[in-house]
């Protein structure tokens, strides 16, 4: 998958919350790093990406996005496993 297909994947699917997971370890590093479901959102929405896409071992599209969001860079990891699966962030 190209860098623009991935990215009018990703913001097609994240229009709709429903559509975004978050993994545990995911919600743990936000609450660790201070950053709120609206910021990951506006990164999905709004952001670009830094690197991938790459294929994972579950065979899913996985990449990784970034924008300035409320004041400070947010790097958002996901995958597009039914939905917007998002990894991590930091």
């Amino acid at each position: 998958m190209t860098p623009v297909a991935m990215l009018r994947r990703i913001r097609d699917l994240a229009a709709e919350d429903g559509n975004v997971r978050f993994t545990l370890h995911a919600r743990r590093r936000m609450v660790e790093r201070g950053i709120l479901i609206r910021q990951v959102m506006s990164v999905l929405r709004l952001g670009v990406i830094a690197e991938g896409p790459a294929l994972n071992v579950r065979g899913n599209w996985q990449c990784t996005m970034r924008r300035l969001a409320a004041g400070a860079e947010i790097h958002v990891a996901v995958a597009i496993e039914d939905g917007v699966l998002v990894l991590t962030v930091y």
